[in-house]
């Protein structure tokens, strides 16, 4: 999100209440924390450059009038005849050694340019005052003549180093004054916006409080809850909760209470209808569930009432044919089938869980249908992944789901086929996933939907239970079972069950 629109949201009040309210707050510390915190370091940095320049201008300066001073002292060294010139010589190389320390470190702190050129002239003279002084006292001058024509030359360069060391000293204060300048400059403009900080702070956290207020209160001012009265027939009930700067906090309650009070006997009628219309699905499944069961027994029930009644319409001393007894034994076995399905159907299986390998319960199941596929001319094949398929769950129970799966492909192909049987990992490695396909007929789009529930088959002879009970099964083993048709033809049932982690060795 922009923060345009943040700021957009904050001022309509869409924003939650605790950002509304912690916003001002948070603003307006963070603006008082930046200032101080800004400025103060402004402030120690000014003050530390302040104190860097006027270090490096009095260290020139200082220099400068040293260097004047002993250049001074030596000029009146010279014209001093009480001075004999051995005596000048061991004073003047000490002086000499001086003035070349000044002008070095006068030189070490040049940043300008007219510092550059005061102390490229201060230099020279300094050096033709040694020159001059060296040449006099190297041609044996004695101390009558040092106040002659020589003195003379002398005094000019002297004048030359003062000059110059006033003029580097001239610049030196300058620099001071006008970073002082600067910075008193600097420093009244940073105490004014402290001030100001200080003054409209306040204000704006005081005017940012009011607005925030403001808003709550336009936002709680009028609380209203609509609820659909059921005991009416398309009418509304509007139960109102209003806060007025005159409400009381036992006002509000009150009004709060018979709003709660109302939404009580709203939930408690939500709840009575809710289980009325569980109970009104229950007894339509018990309905599918009794026609499915009184279509299941009454056709086996008319091939036998019709088959006595014929009989019984026979003269007496007529038997029962061995094809008509084995017909009515069918019969009953249809009906007992049926019943026994019903039966699994209800009961609630016990899980005998065991951790085994699902390649050896489907190797089980395969066995057992072996003949079946014998008989019909099935083509059997089977990819088992290379490791095994470890599960904790009931083998007897997942076994009898294989077995029906296979059963039911064996009678979709009555002509012959490939049954095709795949174990392998899923995608995401957690499961195990079994595919049985077949080239059958498929199975019919509106028995697809409902496939795996009760009563739902496409056989002519079929009770429609066992895909039931078999979806139960693998669900209680945390599983699914699905099923589709092939694009070319024939079905696919994939089941998946949960793996269980690789034992140690």
């Amino acid at each position: 999100m922009s923060v345009s629109e943040q700021l957009r949201r904050f001022f309509t009040g869409r924003t939650p209440w605790r950002a509304q309210v912690l916003a001002p707050v948070l603003v307006v510390a963070g603006l008082w924390i930046v200032m101080s915190l800004g400025t103060t370091l402004y402030l120690w940095w000014v003050e530390a450059a302040y104190d860097r320049v006027f270090s490096q201008n009095l260290t020139s300066i200082e220099a400068a009038h040293s260097l004047e001073s002993i250049c001074w002292k030596t000029l009146t060294d010279w014209d001093d005849i009480t001075l004999d010139t051995a005596r000048f010589n061991f004073q003047w190389e000490s002086d000499q050694q001086k003035l070349e320390e000044l002008v070095e470190r006068a030189g070490s702190n040049v940043h300008t340019p007219d510092e550059k050129v005061a102390e490229e002239e201060l230099r020279l003279a300094v050096k033709e005052i040694g020159d001059a002084i060296s040449t006099e006292l190297g041609s044996g001058t004695s101390t009558e003549e040092r106040s002659g024509e020589s003195g003379q030359r002398i005094r000019e360069f002297a004048r030359k180093v003062s000059t110059n060391a006033l003029r580097l000293r001239t610049i030196n204060d300058q620099l001071i004054a006008d970073a002082r300048s600067e910075l008193a400059g600097t420093h009244s403009l940073v105490l004014l916006i402290r001030m100001l900080m200080l003054l409209f702070g306040p204000l704006l956290g005081i005017y940012l409080g009011w607005a925030v207020t403001r808003r709550l209160q336009s936002s709680v001012s009028e609380i209203a809850v609509t609820l659909n009265d059921s005991t009416f027939a398309n009418e509304s009930q509007e139960l109102r909760v209003s806060i007025t700067r005159e409400s009381s906090i036992e006002d509000v309650r009150r009004q709060a209470e018979r709003v709660v009070e109302r939404l009580r006997q709203v939930g408690t009628e939500l709840q009575s209808a809710r289980k009325e219309v569980i109970q009104s699905e229950r007894l339509v499944a018990v309905g599918e569930l009794a026609a499915g069961v009184a279509h299941e027994l009454r056709n086996p029930l008319t091939s036998v009432k019709l088959l006595l009644q014929h009989i019984s319409k026979r003269a007496n001393g007529y038997s029962i044919g061995e094809s008509q007894l084995r017909l009515i034994l069918e019969e009953v076995g249809r009906m007992e089938g049926t019943i026994q399905g019903l039966l699994d159907f209800s009961r609630t299986p016990v899980l005998n869980r065991m951790r085994h390998d699902l390649h050896e319960t489907l190797r089980r199941s395969l066995n057992l249908v072996d003949g079946r596929l014998k008989q019909g001319r099935i083509e059997l094949l089977t990819t088992f992944s290379p490791t095994p398929l470890w599960i904790d769950g009931d083998a007897e129970q997942l076994n009898q789901v294989f077995v029906n799966l296979f059963l039911n492909s064996v009678e979709a192909m009555p002509n012959g086929g490939q049954l095709k049987v795949i174990a392998e990992h899923s995608k995401e490695g957690t499961a195990g996933s079994v595919i049985v396909q077949d080239t059958g007929d498929g199975i019919a789009s509106d028995v697809l939907t409902r496939l795996f529930e009760p009563f739902a088959t496409n056989k002519e002879r079929g009770t429609g239970l066992g895909l039931a009970i078999s979806r139960r099964i693998v669900t209680d083993h945390c599983g699914t079972i699905s099923a589709e048709n092939l694009p070319d033809r024939g079905a696919m049932f994939v089941v998946e069950l949960p793996l269980s982690p690789v034992p140690k060795e």
